[in-house]
């Protein structure tokens, strides 16, 4: 599972939003500290790792009119959430310099949806993934036998 950490995201999704950590040892991530017959691992975060945010959001939850227009403000302010928190959640100036992968996961059960790339046209020079900022999904509905 969570043993092996890539350096780089392979995928948009929940497990590669995790912190990295630079590792000198096949399995295990930081640096050996070794007090006579005591030692410990002392965990050392990657600094150059490009940053990544996944959230998710439920429109029915959000009070919402079915008006395009109120639905793409409200995403394109989650959104700026998540820049910001970026930005303040970064500690090395390579990571700050790079582009954010951002995403942020509809539940647009009861609404329609918007068009990603014109959404993502407002962010573009500002996160990696400007296309791939939303990620629309209904919730699925059980049928009772």
């Amino acid at each position: 599972g969570d043993v092996y950490k890539r350096q780089v995201v392979t995928a948009l999704s929940p497990s590669e939003a995790v912190k990295k950590f630079l590792s000198f040892f096949h399995i295990h991530c930081g640096l050996l500290e070794i007090n006579g017959s005591d030692f410990r691992l002392i965990p050392i975060p990657l600094q150059t790792v490009r940053p990544f945010i996944i959230e998710d959001v439920t429109l029915s939850t959000e009070n919402l009119k079915k008006d395009e227009e109120e639905i793409t403000k409200f995403l394109a302010d989650k959104v700026e959430e998540m820049i910001k928190k970026v930005q303040e959640e970064c500690t090395s100036n390579e990571s700050k310099n790079r582009k954010p992968l951002l995403r942020l996961r509809v539940d647009y059960t009861g609404y329609d949806t918007i068009s990603t790339q014109k959404f993502g046209q407002s962010f573009v020079g500002r996160v990696a993934n400007p296309k791939d900022i939303l990620l629309f999904y209904k919730k699925r509905t059980t049928l009772n036998p």
